[in-house]
């Protein structure tokens, strides 16, 4: 079973780590669509080997779809960037 996760960014430097550290270890992809940060945040994302796309912002609804769409695999988690999974 392939898991694709998939998170919307903007500058979120501060807390990205800790959430893409959270799912590394559970995805076979990362999926991240960031809109326009001024930040590390893209950086980050790459230092994790994310797919980092860049978009401008639809909403809400719109950009976590555009996330959605660009995931490959059978399963889709998708969670906000100050979020964190427990390993249990």
């Amino acid at each position: 079973m392939k898991i694709s996760v998939g998170i919307i960014t903007f500058n979120e430097e501060k807390i990205l780590g800790n959430t893409l550290d959270s799912v590394k270890n559970i995805a076979d992809e990362i999926i991240i669509v960031d809109s326009h940060s001024t930040d590390e945040t893209v950086k980050i994302a790459d230092s994790f080997g994310a797919k980092v796309f860049i978009e401008d912002w639809k909403g809400f609804g719109a950009q976590k779809n555009s996330a959605i769409d660009k995931c490959k695999g059978e399963w889709v988690l998708l969670i906000d960037a100050d979020e964190v999974i427990s390993s249990a």
